[in-house]
């Protein structure tokens, strides 16, 4: 019986970055061109079942994504490379934006209603790189888009489940 694998290959559960292929993320039409990261999903690479882990570049002129929230599945980001602007709207209202250079993590436990994305700090510097790592719960989690009623109406319409109205503190 002859084994046809390569002994110096990594076994399953090893991935380089650099073998992961970069796609570029993107909403569907009308909001195709809004202006996104490209990432790495390393967590499908290697097969992970419950926790999404990517490498996304944020090109000067790009955000992460549109600014949302999750009901049930926690984030966190971490500052690889270069430097970014968090967005924030809190569940209040109000709009932070925080600078953040290489180092920085930034957290966004389930339920909080704190909504985020993240954006090009300064288009001269080259890209930000962001290690994100996220639950995936198919079927649990919900997400809301305070600042993007018109993305959210167009969810709603489409998949109700998805969609989340957290309750706002008083």
């Amino acid at each position: 019986m002859s084994d046809d694998t390569d002994p110096s290959a990594p076994p399953g559960f090893v991935v380089h970055v650099d073998h992961v292929p970069e796609t570029p993320s993107a909403y569907p039409a009308p909001w195709e061109s809004i202006p996104l990261s490209s990432g790495r999903d390393l967590g499908a690479a290697l097969g992970t079942r419950t926790l999404g882990v990517y490498v996304d570049s944020l090109a000067p002129g790009r955000q992460t994504s549109l600014t949302h929230a999750h009901s049930d599945e926690e984030e966190l980001a971490f500052v690889l490379s270069g430097a970014c602007t968090l967005h924030v709207v809190h569940p209040d209202g109000r709009v932070e934006d925080v600078p953040l250079r290489a180092g920085h993590a930034a957290s966004f436990p389930a339920g909080t209603g704190i909504a985020h994305c993240f954006r090009d700090a300064d288009p001269s510097a080259g890209p930000c790189v962001l290690l994100v790592i996220g639950e995936r719960r198919p079927g649990v989690d919900r997400v809301t888009y305070p600042e993007h009623p018109e993305f959210e109406a167009w969810l709603r319409s489409r998949r109700p489940e998805r969609v989340w109205a957290p309750v706002t503190p008083r």
